[in-house]
């Protein structure tokens, strides 16, 4: 019978013959006919494995390196088909013992060096998927035979694999990893040899564009890493470490989650050097901190559920036997030092002694060591393992697990290798429970959420926590914004696990969370704030208190930049601890965080981004103390604070802001609204009475002065004696031209809110809600008609002063003179709807804020029609202020009959007095109000469409037209014109302001007197001017407002200031003439009937000149200010020359081309009537035919003659 093998041997022996043919195709045949003999479909034959280790083998192996490819990938595939035939047949193991090194040298040299010896990518995968297929085989680790085949080939292997990851092809690295796999899993003692050729290239891996590819390459360096010996600490620091946190940036969630168990796995499974207690040791506690610190950067991941991943590493990572024990005694330790600090009672230095009991007990051994300082001390350790009666983990190196790199199958592997034992979780529960009451009341960051942190996961952060830290908080100042993202992220986590145990870095903490603070992503920032909290609700207050505040302050001995940027960044940390705390943390440190929002050093600086981080601060501290800052000192603090914020200039979000946490803040102490800055501001008055002399222009206490004024002028009414001083001292001539504009411009807003609440302001205020009550009948009235309908009231109420007229001629002209009225009035209110549809522009005016040619206050252009009215009604009654409030009734009617709120009416009616008091209208009012109405002819549509709107349009008008009065005020006083625009909106009539009306009663006179009066003294220079008109507007609001209570005070005021009234009304600047006839009317007025008659003689001259001003908005005034002199003295003192000089003057005046003038000038020359109405009836009869309109002189004919006057008087 013949042999088997022999027959075998016959039958291949052809096709051995055909591979070494020359001709490419017969080659290729012969390979693939000794695959079909030798591996048959039934398996391999009975002489197949033999005849190949003999003979085929080699034959096939030189195929592989043929120069065709289609005869290299035949030979490939025959090894691949025998490779796993033989296998079944003979067992993996020592087929592949055989195999392996013939299909290693093979890959070698061919895939082994650069450039590739093998140039077909098909065949390179091939290769390598052949040569993992093999190390595959061997075993897990593989047996003796296997393992001495493994040594033999390890650097050709290693060699080729590193090649391998150079390759272009994506699938070739992963079957470079997959063999990389296969040799830890065959070989694990000797792949130390080449460990670093092996992991080298697949740390190169991790940068590959496939996110296959790099998480791929992860797993792999997870079995890899473990199996170093001597260099391994080289190789993590230099080369693993930087990958693996590089890699902590992908852009793949997928590519991160292998990370989480890569880091998981290398934790528990590192054979680096370790002490007692099996901890790491000094040289080895960095590399475990870095990993620790990956896993934590990951816990704040973009995606949920990488970060869940990752708590759940770290927690799989603190149970285990190589830190159970670790974690246990470091928490133990710091729960020891936290009874202590509890048992030690009051301490005098707050900030030493928190430092002293945050920080744990120092070992026995070496308190200076680096060993004792990530550990926690290892005798403590030992201590506490020994209390919990368990034993130190046995080995130093734990057993790696071998199998597929994946999460849970490395978490699994590592788990079996090393049990946990029963009592150290007891013991490390125990420990924690010590340090973790505080997490009851936290509201922790996702993804924790609600559920704290295990007390293993607690444990391992603690023991590594010394080492750890500084490299956040060096990572989180990194150039690039990712690797500070990751920082960000790894702290917050930090401060998550080790709750109270991160007091004794309280300090480095808050110093890297102010870089932070300040950094330009805005992601960063976010995980900043969110650290800064939770320090706040886990660390002593005391230690935050003392550590944040001075920084805050800029103090020197903080080490604190004194720029602003640095405070802002202070007052953002602040505020972010602040906000983690309760109120049985922050109600202890009320007053001392109070005065630190009220340091002088945040009052004086008001950069950008200063103001919103203050504002933060202040509405954080009010949520957080509440009640606690209801005591004297910091509800001062707080409010000086809120006024810095509301200071002029402030922008307007800010202002308001501020506002809203003053009303939290009544709410959280109880304190009634009107009385939080009562505290304040008794600070703020008493520091400016003393720094007062000394001022400059950008002085604190000055700021703060002119914010009280503006936020809160009620409480400066127990002050106002105090307050006096201070302005007589900042208003002295010898002061600076600049300081003595910007007090002026305070004194100027504290007058008006004093006189909005006087008898006469709320009197108009009160009329104007009543016209604009829903039932009133003016409520009906369009705009126009309101008025048309205030006009005609003004010409009633002249009409029912005198008697009927007694001939058809006098009641024609009466009611032509009437008609006349009616028609100016909608003239001016057509251009009043004009400049609410044009957002405010004047035909007659140069510019959109109301400047017009005659001077620089200009008209308020949204009340044209109203004070033209309002000018009527002062030249009827002589009084200016009527005039203001026939603008307030006629603005109030116009909102009312457009649907307007009352509220909204009252707040209109305030804005249109003020503007008719200060800016009467100029000359072609009534001309560019015709060309409005013919525009308005022209779009029916828009006409209509605007007469059913809800009336906001017009109210906005007014409001921006008062706001472009005040913003050119700023403009000249160097103000804000938004700050200006709120003080005139706040200064409406209102009964809170009452005690600051009674309060500057008292002293009014002096106020005039002594600090008004010598500012409105002629001085060379703008800025003097504008401290003139200033100081003319002051006075304005103190006669006007009915400040001064009685008579003998007001004529002693007047005597006093007489000649600067004369002076100002012969001014350079119109708008100053007008103040000074508007102060002069008023004056006249409130002495009405009771002015000697010497004095009123001497102001004749005077006051008949400004009838040929320059300026029409001067001679309105001139007009009403002769009127009132009508009635200033018993009418026996003013006949004869006063009487008769202002009525030729006036008459010379009513025939002027300006409607508007010839009407005011005839309404003043009426009242004379009362005076000597025989002169006014010749005056009139004299004039009549110079006139081109007779009627007027006919009208006061007929007025003169019902009161008795006769045109045969001497």
């Amino acid at each position: 019978m013949a042999d088997p093998l022999s027959e075998g041997r016959r039958a291949v022996a052809r096709d051995i013959n055909r591979v070494r043919d020359g001709d490419a195709a017969q080659r290729r045949g012969g390979l693939m006919n000794l695959k079909a003999a030798l591996c048959p479909s039934a398996g391999m034959a009975d002489w197949g494995w033999p005849l190949w280790l003999g003979e085929v083998q080699a034959t096939v192996v030189d195929a592989a390196a043929d120069e065709r490819e289609s005869v290299r990938a035949a030979a490939i595939a025959c090894l691949q088909t025998v490779l796993v035939a033989a296998s079944a047949r003979h067992g993996e193991a020592d087929v592949a013992a055989s195999m392996v090194k013939p299909i290693a040298d093979l890959t070698a040299a061919r895939v082994g060096s650069q450039p590739y010896a093998e140039v077909s990518e098909e065949v390179r995968l091939s290769l390598v998927e052949l040569l993992a297929d093999v190390l595959g085989r061997l075993g897990r680790p593989a047996e003796a035979a296997g393992a001495e085949a493994v040594s033999d080939v390890l650097e050709s292997v290693a060699r080729s694999l590193g090649r391998a990851h150079s390759d272009p092809n994506p699938a070739c690295k992963l079957a470079a990893c997959n063999a990389a796999d296969a040799l830890a899993s065959a070989a694990p003692d000797v792949v130390h040899r080449c460990l670093g050729s092996l992991v080298k290239p697949l740390l190169g891996s991790l940068l590959h564009q496939r996110a296959a590819v790099r998480s791929r390459a992860l797993e792999s360096v997870a079995l890899l890493l473990p199996l170093g010996s001597e260099s391994l600490e080289d190789l993590l620091t230099g080369h693993a470490l930087p990958a693996l946190e590089r890699t902590g940036e992908d852009r793949s969630p997928a590519v991160r989650t292998s990370l989480v168990a890569c880091v998981s796995h290398l934790l528990v499974a590192l054979p680096l050097p370790r002490g007692r207690s099996s901890g790491p040791s000094a040289s080895s506690t960095a590399v475990f901190a870095r990993l620790l610190a990956v896993l934590l950067g990951r816990c704040a991941d973009e995606v949920p559920s990488v970060g869940v991943a990752a708590v759940a590493a770290i927690d799989a990572a603190g149970s285990h036997a190589v830190w159970s024990g670790i974690g246990a005694a470091a928490l133990s330790a710091a729960a020891s030092s936290i009874r202590s600090a509890a048992l030690a009672g009051p301490r005098q230095d707050p900030v030493a002694a928190s430092r002293s009991a945050a920080s744990p007990p120092t070992s026995s051994s070496s308190s200076s060591s680096s060993s004792s300082s990530s550990l926690g001390a290892e005798t403590a350790a030992d201590d506490a393992a020994s209390s919990s009666g368990t034993a130190p983990a046995a080995g130093d190196t734990p057993a790696a697990g071998h199998g597929a790199a994946t999460a849970a199958g490395t978490a699994a592997a590592s788990a079996a290798a090393s049990p946990v034992p029963a009592e150290q979780p007891a013991s490390l529960a125990a420990a924690a429970a010590a340090t973790g009451s505080l997490y009851e009341s936290m509201i922790l960051p996702e993804p924790f959420g609600e559920t704290p942190p295990t007390p293993a996961s607690r444990g391992i952060l603690v023991s590594l926590l010394p080492t750890l830290l500084p490299r956040l908080l060096e990572a989180l100042g990194d150039w690039t914004a990712p690797r500070r993202a990751a920082a960000g992220g790894a702290l917050r986590t930090a401060a998550v696990l080790a709750g109270p145990c991160l007091a004794p870095h309280i300090e480095p903490c808050v110093g890297a969370l102010l870089h932070a603070a300040q950094d330009d992503d805005e992601a960063v920032r976010a995980l900043a704030a969110d650290t800064g909290a939770l320090l706040g609700g886990f660390c002593d207050p005391l230690v935050i208190a003392h550590t944040v505040i001075p920084k805050v302050e800029g103090s020197a001995s903080s080490g604190a930049t004194s720029d602003a940027s640095g405070r802002a960044a202070a007052l953002a940390v602040l505020s972010d601890t602040v906000s983690g705390m309760d109120v049985d943390q922050a109600g202890p440190l009320a007053p001392r965080l109070a005065a630190a929002l009220a340091s002088p050093a945040l009052a004086a600086l008001d950069p950008p981004e200063l103001a919103p981080r203050l504002l933060s601060a202040c509405e954080v501290l009010v949520d957080a103390a509440g009640a606690a800052l209801r005591a004297e000192a910091p509800m001062r603090d707080v409010g000086r604070a809120l006024l810095a914020l509301q200071r002029q200039g402030a922008r307007p979000q800010v202002a308001e802001g501020a506002a809203a946490v003053a009303a939290r803040l009544s709410a959280a102490t109880g304190v009634p609204p009107l009385s939080v800055y009562d505290a304040a501001v008794a600070s703020v008055v008493a520091e400016s009475l003393a720094e007062a002399p000394r001022w400059e222009t950008g002085a604190a206490s000055r700021w703060m002065l002119d914010a009280a004024f503006r936020v809160c002028p009620r409480a400066i009414a127990p002050h106002s004696a105090a307050v006096l001083r201070v302005m007589r001292a900042s208003l002295d001539p010898s002061r600076g031209p600049d300081l003595r504009a910007a007090a002026m411009a305070s004194l100027r807003v504290l007058v008006e809110a004093a006189a909005a609440a006087g008898p006469e302001a709320r009197a108009r205020a009160e009329a104007a809600a009543a016209a604009a009550a829903a039932d009133s009948p003016a409520a009906s009235h369009t705009a126009s008609d309101a008025a048309v309908a205030a006009v005609t009231g003004a010409a009633r109420r002249v009409a029912a002063t005198t008697q009927p007229p007694t001939s058809a001629d006098e009641a024609a002209a009466g009611r032509h003179q009437a008609k006349r009225l009616r028609k100016s009035g909608a003239d001016a209110a057509a251009d009043a709807a004009k400049t609410s549809r044009k957002g405010g522009k004047s035909k007659g005016g140069k510019s959109k804020a109301g400047k017009s040619k005659g001077g620089k206050y200009g008209s308020a252009v949204s009340g044209r029609s109203s004070t033209f009215v309002a000018e009527l009604d002062a030249l009827v009654f002589g009084d200016p202020t009527a005039g203001a409030a026939s603008a307030a009734v006629g603005a109030a009617q116009a909102v009312a009959g457009r649907g307007g709120s009352s509220s909204e009416a009252a707040d209109v009616a305030g804005e249109a007095e003020l503007a008719a008091l200060l800016n009467p209208p100029r000359k072609g009012a009534a001309r560019s109000s015709a060309g409005a109405r013919k525009r308005q002819k022209a779009r029916p549509d828009e006409s209509t469409a605007h007469g059913r709107s809800t009336g906001t349009a017009a109210t906005e008008a007014a409001k921006a037209a008062v706001a472009a009065l005040r913003a050119q005020e700023a403009a000249v006083l160097g103000l804000d014109a938004d700050v200006g625009a709120a003080t005139s909106s706040s200064s409406s009539s209102s009964p809170e302001l009452r005690p600051l009306f009674e309060a500057l009663s008292g002293v009014s006179s002096a106020l005039l007197v002594e600090v008004l009066e010598p500012s409105m003294q002629w001085r060379v220079g703008r800025v003097a001017a504008t401290v003139r008109k200033a100081a003319t507007a002051a006075a304005l609001g103190v006669w006007a407002g009915g400040l001064l209570p009685t008579d003998e005070q007001a004529r002693a005021a007047l005597d006093r200031t007489l000649a600067s009234l004369k002076a100002c009304m012969s001014d350079d600047d119109a708008g100053t003439r007008a103040l000074a006839c508007g102060v002069l009317a008023a004056a006249l007025k409130r002495l009405a009937g009771a002015l000697d008659g010497e004095v009123a003689r001497s102001l004749q001259a005077d006051l008949v000149k400004r009838l040929d001003d320059a300026d029409d908005g001067v001679r309105l005034r001139a007009c009403a200010l002769i009127a009132a002199f009508s009635r200033c003295a018993p009418p026996a003192e003013l006949k004869g020359a006063p009487c008769q000089w202002s009525v030729d003057a006036l008459l010379v005046h009513a025939d002027d081309p300006d409607p508007t003038i010839a009407a005011a000038a005839a309404a003043a020359a009426e009242q004379w009537v009362a005076v000597d109405p025989s002169y006014v009836l010749r005056a009139a009869r004299d004039n009549r035919a110079k006139h081109r309109a007779p009627d007027m002189c006919d009208r006061l004919a007929a007025l003169a003659r019902a009161a008795g006057g006769s045109s045969d008087s001497a």
